[in-house]
């Protein structure tokens, strides 16, 4: 992370503050309520989601550029979906 300008730094920071509070209730209320575990992948999925829309306003609303060479909050609502598509693949594997 040394080579990463401080824009790309504080969106890292940001990204995992935000995935951890996020993925955090996800999974607590999951495991309170006591839910299967395609449920709990179909919550994550959700989540994420909703967080990628969120993460991807706020880009357009602040007229960031996709690719720019800092990450920023394009970069933050792929990562978002990445974490989409790896719960959603976790789901389809009817464990």
């Amino acid at each position: 992370m040394a080579r990463l300008d401080a824009l790309s730094r504080q969106t890292i920071r940001s990204w995992w503050l935000r995935a951890c509070v996020l993925y955090g209730f996800v999974l607590v209320s999951c495991v309170l309520l006591a839910r299967p575990f395609q449920e709990v992948c179909g919550s994550l999925v959700a989540a994420s989601t909703i967080a990628a829309v969120i993460a991807t306003l706020f880009a357009i609303m602040r007229r960031e550029h996709a690719g720019h060479g800092s990450l920023n909050r394009w970069d933050e609502a792929m990562a978002f979906n990445g974490v989409a598509v790896l719960a959603r693949m976790l789901e389809q594997l009817n464990v």
